[in-house]
């Protein structure tokens, strides 16, 4: 028997522009590996990580959505039923930045509301970058206050993202349990079974 029985299974979907490093991030906390020639995302694709917190075992699916344009319109589809989003943005690129803000705004408007994570990927990069920790920080605040700078090239912090991600879905699952309206046993049964 699998003991993927075990695990408690989120969906977490990544979203920004193309470029940031969104596959890279995944890839380094699923396989712990790098690729300098990565191809963009089309569509879609899972990966997926498994992490302990504290003494609960839990299997991320980590759902690495294409940054292109022509591929947003499909956040709806892909988001539905995220318990958690990783907003991912590159300390090299401040446009990507700027734009987790509209990636926000698209996640919501398709109806789902997942707590979210911000990443700032790339601080290999950050000496003679087009701006600072602290500046990218004050413009990914407007996103959410949960913010990691990260490295997929060489795994700074990506640990402590997912560590995050993974405790914020346990969190999110907990809230909606103890929110959730118990059956009312004073009304009579009104059907089979």
């Amino acid at each position: 028997m699998s003991d993927s029985f075990e695990y408690e299974k989120f969906k977490v979907i990544i979203l920004g522009d193309t470029g940031v490093g969104k596959t890279s991030l995944a890839k380094k906390q699923a396989h712990d590996a790098f690729d300098f020639k990565m191809n963009p995302t089309v569509g879609a694709s899972h990966i997926k990580t498994r992490i302990k917190v504290d003494e609960r075992k839990v299997e991320l699916m980590l759902w690495d959505t294409a940054g292109q344009e022509q591929f947003a319109s499909l956040v709806p589809m892909y988001a539905r039923g995220a318990n958690v989003c990783i907003i991912t943005g590159s300390i090299v690129n401040p446009d990507s930045i700027d734009n987790m803000k509209k990636w926000k705004e698209r996640l919501y408007s398709s109806g789902e509301k997942p707590p979210i994570i911000a990443a700032i990927n790339k601080i290999d990069l950050v000496e003679g970058a087009p701006m600072t920790m602290e500046e990218a920080r004050a413009k990914c605040e407007a996103v959410c206050k949960d913010i990691f700078f990260v490295s997929a090239r060489t795994g700074d912090s990506v640990d402590q993202l997912f560590q995050a991600v993974a405790t914020e879905a346990l969190q999110s699952q907990k809230a909606i349990v103890q929110t959730a309206p118990l059956a009312d046993s004073s009304q009579p049964n009104s059907g089979c079974c």
